[in-house]
Formats: structure tokens, sequence, C-alpha cells
């Protein structure tokens, strides 16, 4: 069945065969959209919806495909993790909590998962943008897949985040948006900061040339940060 409560997230992976969305309920589901459902029912109107229930104990906030892979799908939450998901099998293949116990100041801004973007490569990192302000890189096929934190530049929650190439730019309630560098074999470090004047809600960035800045008011912003 389609989603039932408030939907937070929609993806497409990039062959545009599949529809993954999450929702308030804990739930993520994934639809079909390559007309098979239609075939093999033999019903031009049959819509194949594939759902994990309660997957997550609390929203689910943000979902993503991973490039280059054909069923490997990706679930943020207000429950401090990300779980990996087989979505043709509806199993989980991995979990991560972002949470870092030892840190005092989570408390107050817990690292609920805001957003998640996957890297423009086969099998990727991935990057989430937390409640806590940090902006963490995860490589799920590491030992240890926090590879990279960055923290205290964000002074509110960190919204939403976008890669470049080796780069990532971040937005949030504190109005920033933040270039990154991401180098895979140096530490996340923040390189250049921009005031957008209005807590920031999501981002588009193309091509490593400008990125667009969806806010509280109704206009778009566009900056071209530095090279």
């Amino acid at each position: 069945s389609s989603p039932e409560d408030e939907v937070n997230s929609l993806a497409v992976n990039e062959k545009g065969t599949y529809l993954a969305s999450c929702d308030d309920a804990g739930d993520v589901a994934v639809l079909d959209l390559s007309g098979a459902a239609a075939e093999s029912s033999r019903n031009p109107n049959a819509i194949r919806w594939k759902r994990m229930r309660k997957c997550h104990s609390n929203i689910v906030s943000s979902v993503v495909f991973r490039r280059g892979t054909d069923w490997e799908l990706l679930s943020g939450s207000f429950d401090c993790t990300v779980l990996g998901w087989d979505f043709g099998r509806g199993k989980t293949t991995s979990m991560t909590d972002v949470n870092v116990a030892e840190d005092s100041t989570q408390v107050l801004n817990p690292p609920f998962v805001h957003k998640l973007c996957a890297e423009n490569r086969r099998r990727g990192r991935v990057a989430c943008a937390l409640g806590s302000g940090d902006i963490v890189i995860l490589d799920l096929g590491s030992s240890e897949p926090i590879v990279s934190r960055g923290s205290n530049v964000h002074l509110a929650a960190a919204t939403t985040v976008a890669w470049g190439t080796d780069r990532l730019i971040s937005g949030g309630i504190d109005s920033k948006l933040v270039l990154w560098k991401a180098d895979p074999s140096s530490a996340l470090e923040a390189v250049q900061t921009i005031r957008h004047g209005e807590k920031i809600n999501d981002i588009v960035w193309k091509h490593d040339s400008y990125v667009y800045v969806a806010s509280q008011s109704s206009t778009i912003g566009i900056y071209k940060p530095n090279e």
C-alpha cells in the first residue's frame, strides 16, 4: 500500500525505475516505476509497493539510493541511526549509530539524521546532516563506518547536505551555508561560510558550480562557492 503518514523524503534511483519514500510512522517504502507490476498482473493500473514497516523507532527523515548498486537503499531517522537496505529482499544490511554519547552538548541538540546524500560515484561515501549541527561522512564498506565528522561549525541543527567532487555543502537552522573539503585521505574541513540570512531547508548543488537554496522565504537563493 502507499504511504500512510506524512512523507518526509523522496528519492529515485539512477535508472529511474524505483521511487523510495519515508514517513513519520518510521516506515520506508519503495515503488516500482518500471511498469513490471502492471505487466505481471495484466492490470494496467497495478502499482507495486514494498513497505518496510517500523524499521526505525522514530520519524524517518531521509532516504537515498546508493549509486552503482541494484538494490541498496539508505534511510536516516530521528532515532539517530542510518540503516542500509537490500530493498529487493526487504532486509537491513547495516546499521550505523551516529550518536556520540560522550558529547554533553548532544543532550540539548540530539544528532537526529535530517538529511542523507550519496556521493556521485559507485558505492561512494554517504554524507549526513545531523540535528547536533555535525556533518558526518559514512563509508559503509568499512569496519568503522563513520570515517569523518565536522563539528562546531553550524551553531544549530544542520538540515541538509549535498556533494560536489570531494567537497560538501551543508545548510542549517543557523542560516549558514558551509563549504567543506571532503578529501577521502584527510579529515573533513570547513573552508568557507556563507550567511544566507534565513533558516535553510534544502540545497541543490549542480556540477560543482551554483548552489540553489530553499529557505523560509518564497525565493530561491543562488550562490557560487569558492573553487
